[in-house]
């Protein structure tokens, strides 16, 4: 997974999967470059910025459902309307 396209396409289930792979990847990087540094420490920045982008799409995915269900917090509908430009 590189992208956010590539992300967006997965399901739900599927990001939590990835979610948990991609974090135990890197805590074993870490955890190797700690008793041997790494030939290439920008595996760890990639790994990070994956995380990231899953974890943002999981979030944006849950304000959907909220905000169809007409439950987003007040805070969030704030936000939301200050991006609008409302």
């Amino acid at each position: 997974m590189a992208n956010k396209i590539e992300v967006s396409k997965l399901s739900a289930e599927e990001l939590k999967t990835e979610l948990l792979a991609i974090e135990q990847r890197l805590a074993s990087l870490r955890y190797e470059n700690a008793s041997t540094p790494l030939a290439d420490n920008s595996e760890i920045t990639r790994l990070r910025r994956q995380i990231a982008r899953v974890n943002t799409e999981l979030r944006a995915r849950e304000l959907k459902e909220l905000e169809a269900a007409g439950k987003l917090p007040a805070r969030d509908r704030i936000v939301e309307r200050r991006r609008r430009g409302q």
